[in-house]
């Protein structure tokens, strides 16, 4: 029925949100960003574009951050 579908979908689009959230944080913390900054284009919804295309773009610290190892040096010492 339309009812199930329309409250399915909208279970869906809330799953899918909630996980990118998590994804952008991480990559916050590869940049040594707090997760906080997820607020960002809460508050200014014009700069989410640019957000989007810094969290893409940028390259993470060299080394190790507060938020922990980097992943990459991580996998190039487990392949040795």
């Amino acid at each position: 029925s339309v009812p199930s579908i329309a409250l399915q979908s909208v279970f869906n689009f809330n799953n899918i949100i909630f996980t990118l959230n998590f994804l952008m944080i991480r990559r916050l913390h590869d940049l040594n960003f707090s997760g906080w900054w997820i607020i960002f284009p809460i508050v200014f919804p014009f700069g989410y574009f640019i957000f989007i295309l810094y969290l893409i773009l940028a390259k993470g610290t060299n080394g190790p951050n507060k938020y922990g190892e980097n992943p990459l040096e991580l996998t190039k010492s487990s392949n040795v």
